[in-house]
């Protein structure tokens, strides 16, 4: 049921773009694929998301999928953002915040809520890479004990322009 609800919530978020640009979009959060975090004692480990956004005029709304197999843990939900051009060209400046769902091994669904800065280059007509900053508030982590629900990621992430108008 939930992985027909994202495939849906996807589709939608790709025909809202017909007025200007829908993509898609896989990232790896980079401190994990180097050199792991708590949670993998410190081993490296993949954690990667997959992203099927639109850009209309400066706004973005966006859905994203997350695993992170090694701990058991997927995320999912949507972005809404500002993506700004600066004086740099095929530089952006994206600014959003991010309400979803995360499931565990137990197979119970908590909140997240965070906030995402990111610059975005084009590199060519059709292709972009993103550097992320991330930093979430995962209700799960009450679950395990933690006192400061809070996590910070790093992504690098590539995009795909699906259509431009």
């Amino acid at each position: 049921m939930k992985t027909t609800l994202f495939i849906a919530l996807m589709f939608t978020t790709l025909s809202y773009s017909q007025k200007n640009t829908a993509y898609i979009g896989v990232g790896l959060d980079l401190r994990n694929a180097i050199e792991g975090s708590m949670p993998t004692g410190y081993k490296p480990a993949l954690d990667f998301n997959i992203k099927a956004g639109a850009i209309h005029h400066q706004f973005q709304v966006e859905c994203f999928y997350e695993n992170f197999k090694s701990i058991n843990f997927q995320s999912y939900g949507f972005f809404l953002a500002q993506n700004a051009p600066t004086l740099i060209k095929n530089l952006y400046i994206v600014n959003g915040i991010e309400l979803g769902g995360i499931m565990r091994k137990s197979n119970n669904t908590y909140f997240l809520a965070g906030y995402t800065g990111e610059f975005r280059l084009e590199v060519s007509e059709k292709m972009l890479v993103g550097l992320s900053y991330n930093i979430r508030y995962r209700s799960d982590l009450i679950h395990y004990g933690n006192k400061f629900p809070t996590v910070n990621s790093t992504f690098l992430t590539i995009y795909y322009k699906l259509n431009e108008q």
